[in-house]
């Protein structure tokens, strides 16, 4: 009969039936789990096939269907615990050796991803067999372009990998990543050995085993702290000399580093990013909510998230109005907390009004109803649960912990059980500015990707501070000098920018460069009327500069900018000349680590004439010299190209190319070092910035380093 009602669609039947007879045999719980699957309701689904398999372990069904329904949330983590425990059972399924593969995929595990996609290929249907061979052609052309890429090792302890799915996804087209879960010592050293770049997801007990073992010398190391770390003696056990960046997720990480590690502090303070969690805003459905009576309270449910806290306010709303309730999806992490917790809720008479959910696999589901975003814990990093809440327009109430100030806005904020009370049952709520507030702070996960990928490229900046990725390029320059210089002639001379290098981004780029450095920055002052736009768009290359380099003097013809500099934007250290015809005293009598010249020589009549002087002027003080230009083979410009267009400022005189650029400044007598394409500014496009990592020749700018 349940049978039939299935086959027949009658879902809401089977259900009901269900309501009141309890499943019995394997089939019935088939039936109720695939039942509410169909209606959408997938937290409902994979309730019935855990308690299936707790009562009937390894069964084969509920181990397909959780992997089914795990894949098509992403859920990784589970797709690989339940995938690999039918697969056990029955390795010839052709699905689940499909959905393998691309778990493999995910994590960079090629050679299983190729493993599991033949034996998919083996036992596919003959009508299916054309689109898996095509995938698997797929997978073999990306396993060849990995090879070419820098390896990234994200390192974690096993069941600690929840946070690092997105950003492994985010960094994938620019690195070969692979995740390491790790449960031993062995495991941490083998994922090493492979890596070029190390990251260390938590600086915990794997961070500790890692930075001290003696193959990660040498390689390019990361260590991410979340936030419990900080607590501990891990920070006193990890060999911070290994390391190369430490990653906080909230500024105020740093000042709990600095209280309880003061010694230590020193040995990473200057290694330190702050990098903000973000999330998928477009996978969170906004909608415009309102007031209401449901207050939802996501966590791990241990006693730093102090859900007592939760549970006295929500005893007073009660008191307001008998329709309010809290709904808390998480997973008790301590026993004791769960009697105690559900003992009060009882005592209190909250029954009808507190909602223990357990663990919550489909979020989507369960926050549709929501009308606020209760968070009651005493310390928090930078939490996820507030983020997606705001991000679907949940009005987020969050206690005033330490560090929260620098998050959110006071409204936001309860100190006690009657300012948070206050704040659910006022009448202030607005769906569209939670959103924006996640969108206007930049806590997106394509911003938190786009900075990871700026530090990681600064990983490869090398000891005297150029980029690194390949070395060979510099002894190309040297096969090609003889064209350069003159000697050699071709009407047909090929350029090969054969780098396989991550988009570089100019500014940063220049930030990392000069960094503790000594500089000269000549024509520094840009337009005098966009300087203050550009230092509110944090764009305005002298003002980096400055904040980034030991000291940093500025060079400029134009004295209204000079002076406009000295006394509106309060930098001193500028100084107006002509730098053909003379140079400061303050300036010869100094060393200088580089000289910046940047979006300069496009201004100049004569560059050769220009550089030269600089060269001869300036090489008894100075080390080196930073050029860049706009490139004349950006694809904005072909862009402009099929509109019978061109876009350029209208003071330049001259576009150049790598080649023409490198050939200007080796007839001025400069030693060229290494030529950088580089993008100017970051960008949500994500198909124009695959296209610029593939073809660095269509980036917005050359940036060249020369020997004076």
């Amino acid at each position: 009969m349940l049978q039939e009602l299935f086959d027949s669609g009658k879902c809401d039947e089977i259900i009901n039936y269900f309501s009141n007879n309890k499943p019995v045999t394997q089939n019935d719980y088939s039936l109720l789990a695939l039942s509410y699957y169909n209606l959408n309701k997938k937290n409902k689904a994979i309730g019935i096939l855990r308690e299936m398999l707790r009562k009937y372990p390894n069964n084969p069904d509920a181990l397909f269907n959780l992997s089914i329904i795990y894949y098509q949330l992403k859920n990784w983590n589970k797709v690989k615990e339940f995938g690999e425990r039918y697969f056990n059972l029955d390795s010839n399924s052709w699905e689940i050796n499909d959905i393998l593969s691309d778990l493999y995929v995910f994590e960079g595990n090629f050679e299983k991803a190729l493993r599991h996609m033949e034996l998919a290929l083996k036992n596919v249907p003959e009508n299916l067999f054309g689109e898996l061979k095509i995938k698997f052609q797929m997978l073999k052309e990306k396993v060849q372009t990995a090879a070419k890429k820098p390896k990234l090792a994200f390192i974690c302890a096993a069941g600690l990998d929840n946070f690092i799915n997105d950003i492994i996804e985010g960094l994938s087209d620019d690195y070969w990543v692979r995740k390491f879960a790790v449960k031993t010592d062995k495991e941490i050293y083998e994922a090493i050995d492979w890596a070029d770049i190390v990251w260390f997801e938590w600086a915990n007990e794997v961070a500790i085993i890692g930075t001290n073992y003696p193959g990660i010398v040498g390689k390019k190391v990361i260590v991410r702290l979340h936030r419990y770390e900080a607590f501990s003696d891990f920070i006193e056990r990890i060999k911070w000399s290994v390391v190369d960046k430490l990653i906080l997720v909230a500024g105020s990480m740093k000042d709990v580093l600095e209280i309880y590690h003061k010694e230590k502090y020193s040995e990473f303070k200057n290694k330190i990013e702050i990098v903000y969690n973000g999330v998928k805003i477009d996978k969170f459905e906004f909608k415009e909510r309102k007031p209401g009576f449901n207050v939802a309270l996501v966590a791990h449910l241990h006693t730093r998230k102090n859900i007592m806290l939760a549970l006295q306010i929500i005893d007073a709303l009660v008191k307001i109005n008998q329709k309010f309730k809290l709904h808390i999806a998480g997973d008790f992490q301590d026993p004791v907390l769960e009697l105690y917790l559900k003992y009060m809720v009882k005592e209190m008479g909250l029954e009808n009004n507190v909602i223990f959910y357990g663990w919550v696999d489909d979020m989507d589901e369960w926050w549709e109803d929501k009308n606020y975003l209760l968070s009651t814990s005493i310390h928090e990093g930078h939490p996820y649960n507030i983020m997606e809440a705001m991000a679907r327009g949940i009005k987020p109430i969050i206690h005033n912990f330490y560090g929260a100030r620098e998050l959110y806005r006071n409204e936001m904020l309860f100190n006690t059980i009657e300012e948070a009370v206050s704040r659910i049952t006022d009448s202030n709520y607005y769906s569209s500015e939670y959103r924006e507030y996640v969108v206007n702070r930049k806590w997106d996960l394509v911003s938190q990707i786009n900075l990871i990928k700026k530090i990681v490229n600064s990983l490869f900046l090398d000891n005297n501070n150029n980029i690194s990725f390949i070395q060979d390029f510099k002894n190309y320059i040297e096969e090609i000098s003889p064209f350069l210089k003159g000697d050699r002639f071709s009407n047909a001379f090929a350029f090969n920018y054969n780098k396989d290098e991550p988009l570089i981004y100019r500014l940063e780029y220049l930030r990392l460069l000069v960094k503790g450095k000594k500089v000269i920055h000549i024509g520094f002052a840009d337009h005098k009327k966009l300087i203050e736009k550009k230092i509110s768009n944090n764009t305005w290359l002298h003002k980096i500069l400055v904040d980034s380099a030991d000291v940093c003097v500025g060079i400029d013809i134009d004295r209204d900018a000079v002076e406009y500099v000295k006394s509106v934007i309060g930098i001193q250290d500028v100084y107006c000349c002509d730098i053909t015809q003379e140079i400061p005293e303050a300036i010869l009598n100094n060393k200088w680590d580089y000289i910046i010249l940047g979006e300069v020589i496009e201004h100049v009549d004569n560059p050769v004439y220009f550089l030269k002087h600089i060269s001869d002027n300036f090489k008894r003080i100075a080390n080196k010299i930073v050029i860049t230009a706009p490139n004349a083979l950006k694809y904005l410009n072909f862009v402009s190209v099929k509109e019978n267009k061109e876009v350029i400022n209208s003071d330049h005189r001259y576009w150049f190319t790598p080649y023409t650029l490198m050939k200007v400044a080796v007839q001025a007598g400069i030693k060229i070092e290494d030529i950088i394409m580089a993008e100017s500014y970051l960008s949500d496009n994500k198909s124009l910035d695959d296209i610029l990592s593939k073809y660095p020749l269509f980036r917005d700018n050359i940036i060249l380093i020369g020997n004076l």
